[in-house]
């Protein structure tokens, strides 16, 4: 199993047998405490680090349980940027499991002006993942010239939350001169 739940009754079984005696059994039950606390671990990339004005780019998030026999109870994703005029392709999200089971249509996202939540209604076990691809748009002029900060928070009603963020250059959609010279001798 791969979790276990607080206030829950285990049996802890014991057999022990030796080369010239009469196998021996015992077992114990115990009652789940809270003992550990689960860790939430997120990490977030971008597929680029720099694009023009106009561009798109993948963004994936992955959020991890870290520690053995304990759940991150509701796990709840949300994602901001730090400047206006990026945009969230609504269509393009994409969220998994462990597994690599699509559960996008079994979670519920909402989206704000600049950031988009997702209630999860799941738990996360240890060493389970939640994967969340998505693409951003970089059509607004506005945004040429600017480093965009996008963060992302991870966090579940028995854990704390957690960040983390990449940064994306914006470059102006101006064109760009190129000379090439060539000589050649009379």
């Amino acid at each position: 199993f791969t979790s276990i739940v607080q206030g829950e009754y285990y049996t802890n079984y014991a057999v022990a047998k030796g080369s010239n005696t009469q196998e021996a059994e015992d077992k114990n039950k115990i009652l789940a405490d809270r003992g550990e606390m689960p860790v939430l671990i997120v990490n977030k990339e971008a597929e680029k680090d720099q694009v023009r004005v106009g561009d798109k780019n993948r963004y994936t998030i992955v959020v991890t349980q870290d520690r053995h026999y304990v759940e991150a109870e509701n796990v709840v994703i949300q994602d901001s940027f730090d400047k206006e005029g990026a945009e969230y392709v609504k269509k393009s999200f994409k969220i998994t499991d462990k597994r690599g089971q699509d559960i996008t249509e079994d979670v519920k996202i909402l989206y704000s002006d600049n950031g988009f939540t997702i209630n999860t209604g799941k738990n996360l076990g240890y060493d389970e993942y939640f994967k969340i691809t998505y693409m951003v748009s970089y059509a607004d002029d506005s945004l040429g010239g600017q480093i965009i900060t996008n963060t992302a928070e991870a966090d579940s009603d028995n854990t704390e939350s957690v960040i983390a963020a990449a940064q994306v250059e914006v470059k102006p959609d101006a064109p760009e001169l190129q000379v090439k010279k060539t000589a050649e001798k009379d």
